[in-house]
């Protein structure tokens, strides 16, 4: 009989009213408890973004300033040639070629060319005559000029020097360049080149570095 009343008490309306009740405030504090948990993780990971913003990891960059920026195309193109500088010749100086060429007894003529310069480079002048050939070491004698010096080939100077002079120049257009033909030092060569045509000189300087490296000196006309 109890057991019926006990029975009959859990079924009856205020026990499903409590039950309800219960059953109410049990979702309303899971619903509290997952909206803690969501307020927690929030905060946590604002906390966690606020680190990183405010404390970066920190870089150890080193700087060469030998090494190309990435970002920089790599400069391949091989650089023009310096322009030779036109200058009047030096009066002094003057003397002091003449006297270094009458010392190694080179030759001279209506047109004269000479070149100077101060290494144990291989650097050989070219004269291209008006019929487009040209005076130089691989033909020392081609119209009517001449190569009587060719230094630091086979015969090393300490001041070298490469001459070539026309006797009797044919008329027309001749064409004056240098090439370093052997280049045996890392910094760039100095260089003079004296050019005489008739009664008139003109010295023209510059540097010229690497083997193969050719600059274009003068070019002008003889009209005899």
């Amino acid at each position: 009989m109890d057991k019926k009343r006990s029975r009959s008490e859990a079924n009856s309306p205020q026990a499903e009213a409590k039950k309800k009740i219960l059953t109410e405030e049990d979702k309303r504090s899971f619903s509290q408890a997952v909206t803690n948990l969501l307020v927690i993780l929030l905060a946590l990971s604002l906390t966690s973004t606020l680190t990183y913003v405010s404390r970066p990891e920190k870089k150890d960059i080193t700087i060469n300033n030998n090494e190309q920026d990435d970002d920089q195309e790599p400069d391949d193109e091989p650089q023009d040639p310096e322009e030779p500088r036109n200058s009047n010749p030096d009066p002094d100086r003057a003397d002091y070629v003449d006297d270094l060429l009458n010392n190694l007894g080179a030759g001279s003529g209506e047109i004269t060319v000479t070149l100077m310069w101060r290494n144990s480079d291989d650097v050989d002048l070219h004269v291209e005559t008006p019929d487009g050939g040209e005076v130089y070491f691989g033909c020392r004698d081609y119209a009517g000029g001449t190569l009587d010096i060719d230094a630091n080939f086979d015969v090393m100077m300490t001041e070298p020097v490469e001459n070539i002079y026309f006797a009797s120049p044919n008329t027309g257009t001749y064409s004056v360049y240098i090439e370093d033909f052997t280049d045996r030092n890392d910094e760039q060569t100095s260089y003079m080149v004296r050019v005489t045509v008739g009664d008139r000189t003109r010295v023209y300087e510059g540097h010229i570095d690497g083997s193969g490296t050719i600059n274009d000196i003068i070019t002008f006309t003889y009209s005899g």
